[in-house]
């Protein structure tokens, strides 16, 4: 990226395809954990050409830059929606490959941030597009990792089994410029827990692991995979493997400088540490980042499954931001709501009066759970009522 780079800063021509090359530039000091570098590049490239088209290309490099670091992923998403519509509006044959590159950089951070239904429905989407400009089974290595985190992180184990089936090709190798293995293996190892093969899903997690010696690509991949491994792990009751896994991803998320990362790895260590005290501090820490940083599908969505035991944690021991377990709780769905209420009803008064206060305001809550609450023998809660 830097040879690159500084090829092109000394190229005095000004032109679009010198100000795509800058921020596909861009992109790879992204991906090798440069923001400084990024952002630099982007500026420069933004100099060079002022057309809309080149414009917004960087824009959808620039959106990726920031929602990657400190991004709120509301603001990133609805800048690629409108990035991706412009892209798609021009239906111009030279700015093909790059549209397809927009929509598949848009399902990629709607998986990202967990919003598994929509990334869905976008892989479908960048198939069909790439299909009708370049032919059947073009896509097929990026858009089947999504599909099967997608249906992974929905639950939907029979579709999953179907596709997993489907992409089976036997081992990939691990190299700087791919690492399919580590981005299916968590999708085959929720598949197993799923079903109760504990023994499976580690396996698969420690084939995970063998898939990483050497690696020297992107950190993004281990950290996010790690986290994905370690919740898979919990689930699996895998504590050793969870907890390894757990730490591998902070390690991974801490040298990122990632906010996301590092709230989502703190979490798993928190879901999997063996002591009360590393737990509360992780989780605490998690809690901290999600909050400061507006990242709050950490626990609504990305990381759901793992979220009521970790918030009816935090609200008993007043962990995190006043009241933002209890609000983050509220907000993440009915279900989430009612494991929280039942894993408090043994909590002291003031703990269900900050979940019913956090639910009352909810539109996502549903009554019955809120008149559980309300109908224990707690004045302050009926008064509430």
């Amino acid at each position: 990226a830097g040879f690159i780079g500084s090829a092109l800063d000394r190229i005095p021509v000004r032109s679009p395809v010198i100000a795509v090359l800058q921020g596909g530039v861009a992109m790879g000091s992204l991906h090798l954990s440069d923001p400084a570098e990024t952002l630099a590049r982007l500026e420069r490239a933004r100099a060079i050409d002022p057309t809309p088209v080149t414009q917004r290309w960087l824009d959808v490099v620039e959106t990726m830059a920031v929602a990657r670091f400190h991004g709120s992923p509301n603001e990133a998403l609805r800048a690629l929606d409108r990035d991706t519509e412009f892209f798609r509006s021009m239906n111009v044959p030279i700015l093909s490959r790059p549209t397809a590159m927009v929509i598949g950089i848009r399902a990629s951070l709607y998986l990202w941030w967990g919003y598994f239904e929509e990334a869905l429905e976008h892989w479908r989407g960048f198939d069909d597009y790439v299909a009708e400009q370049f032919g059947v089974g073009h896509s097929i290595g990026l858009s089947a990792w999504g599909r099967l985190a997608c249906l992974a992180g929905l639950g939907r184990w029979n579709e999953l089994e179907r596709a997993l089936g489907e992409s089976e090709s036997g081992p990939v190798p691990v190299s700087e410029t791919g690492i399919w293995p580590l981005y299916i293996r968590p999708a085959a190892a929720a598949l197993a827990a799923s079903r109760g093969e504990g023994d499976t899903a580690r396996t698969i997690a420690n084939a995970a692991l063998a898939d990483t010696d050497g690696f020297s690509g992107q950190g993004w991949d281990l950290a996010s995979s790690f986290s994905d491994l370690a919740n898979v792990c919990t689930w699996a009751d895998a504590a050793e493997a969870a907890a390894d896994l757990g730490h591998r991803a902070l390690v991974a998320a801490e040298g990122l400088r990632s906010p996301w990362l590092e709230a989502r790895a703190n979490a798993a260590v928190a879901r999997s540490a063996g002591d009360p005290e590393s737990a509360d501090s992780a989780l605490a820490a998690a809690l901290h980042l999600s909050h400061g940083h507006a990242l709050h599908e950490v626990w609504t969505h990305k990381d759901r499954r793992i979220a009521p035991p970790l918030l009816a944690r935090a609200i008993e021991r007043s962990l995190g931001p006043q009241g933002y377990a209890a609000d983050v709780t509220a907000t993440a769905g009915a279900e989430v709501f009612a494991q929280d209420v039942e894993l408090t009803r043994d909590a002291p008064a003031e703990v269900r009066q900050e979940l019913y206060e956090a639910g009352r305001v909810s539109s996502t809550v549903a009554r019955a759970d809120l008149e559980g609450l309300a109908r224990v023998d707690e004045p302050a809660i009926a008064g509430s009522a």
